[in-house]
């Protein structure tokens, strides 16, 4: 690989990863709190953004009026430069 490719790369990793970072202080920011266990759950796992709290669903759905349902997803879709590209949120 050349030089050129392997900068390229190294700086699209890094736009990447603060992207990341910058979904995940939304997330938290945007997600209703009541112990702050969902809002902490946001996390990094193999490139997907998870939250692996059991009422992180019904939270998402509307279960607190703090935040109104599909607050995830607003979150996501106020980012800068974020389009979807598939499924924003799975249930599991």
């Amino acid at each position: 690989m050349s030089n050129l490719r392997k900068e390229y790369k190294i700086a699209v990793d890094a736009i990447r990863k603060q992207k990341k970072a910058s979904i995940i202080a939304s997330l938290r920011a945007a997600t209703p709190k009541d112990t702050g266990e969902a809002a902490g759950g946001w996390a990094e796992d193999d490139g997907a953004i998870v939250n692996p709290v059991a009422h992180i669903v019904e939270l998402n759905a509307g279960s607190s009026e703090q935040a109104g349902s599909r607050f995830i997803e607003k979150a996501i879709l106020s980012e800068d430069g974020v389009s979807p590209n598939g499924i924003i949120v799975k249930n599991v």
